[in-house]
Order: structure tokens, then C-alpha cells, then sequence
């Protein structure tokens, strides 16, 4: 089994997306499935609940989408070669049966995983999990991806 281990310097270099808006702190990549982790800091959504903050469940769909891309660049550095997983643009194109158990706050660390259900250019479709601790906190089905990759 192939697995790769990420700390938050490859996912800057790996994903498109960037500090702030960055929500892995880790992750583990292998073949079959991702895993990646996130402790809350609280400077997420200042202000989304004055005086009480609140990790908002956008941002935990938001998370998991990052390590689908993840997993999805990584599948394709395999696949393709480096320069072609340099090359691909990824998008966040929807998701289905969202279910939120928890309110997430700081100090809070997020366990996510994915597992892609299908992959065919130009989609990718995958299913997440969110738990703090051994509490269920997020899952969806359907999570899905746009990909191509450039000339």
C-alpha cells in the first residue's frame, strides 16, 4: 500500500488553496482513501458568532473538499507525473446529504477522512466523515470535484 504523510508545508505547496483559508494541518494519502487533521484555532470566522465562536459547517465542507483535492492531485502526480498534477485546475462543485452532529469550536481537532467513490475526468465524487475525538461531528456523500488539466 502507498501512503504519503503531509505536514502543513507540502499541503501549501500541494493544494491551491493557501493560509488562511487553508483547513489541513495534516494528512495521510494513500491509495483507497485520505485522512487529514485540523485543530480549530478560533481566528476561522471572527465575528460569524460574536463572543462565542463557532467553527461554521461551510468550513468543514471546505476542509474536507481540500483533502479530496489532496488525495485527488496526489492520485494524479501518480498516475501522470508531477508536471501534470502542476498543471490541473481543481473546483468545488457540490455536495449532498450533509449531516452536522456537533458544534466545533477552538481547541477542537477535526479527524477528517474521504474515500473516492468514482473518478472520471472531468469529476470526482467522494465520501467524508468529520470526528472530534470519537464524536461524529460532519459527514456527506457525493462530495464532488471538477478537474482538467491544463496544457
Amino acid at each position: 500500500m502507498i501512503q504519503f504523510n503531509h505536514d502543513r508545508n507540502d499541503l501549501v505547496d500541494l493544494l491551491p488553496q493557501s493560509p488562511p483559508f487553508l483547513f489541513l494541518d495534516s494528512a495521510v494519502i494513500e491509495e483507497d482513501r485520505a485522512e487529514g487533521f485540523y485543530c480549530i484555532t478560533g481566528l476561522e470566522a471572527i465575528g460569524h458568532f460574536a463572543g462565542n465562536p463557532v467553527f461554521p459547517a461551510a468550513l468543514m465542507l471546505e476542509a474536507l473538499g481540500q483533502l479530496a483535492c489532496a488525495w485527488l492531485l496526489g492520485h494524479l502526480e501518480r498516475e501522470r507525473g508531477l508536471a501534470a498534477r502542476r498543471r490541473t485546475q481543481l473546483f468545488f462543485v457540490g455536495v449532498e446529504r450533509v449531516k452536522c452532529r456537533r458544534v466545533c469550536v477552538p481547541g477542537d481537532v477535526l479527524t477528517l477522512t474521504i474515500e473516492p467513490e468514482k473518478v472520471r475526468e472531468p469529476l470526482a465524487y467522494f465520501r467524508g466523515n468529520i470526528t472530534v475525538g470519537t464524536q461524529k461531528t460532519a459527514s456527506c456523500t457525493a462530495l464532488a470535484l471538477s478537474f482538467r488539466e491544463e496544457p
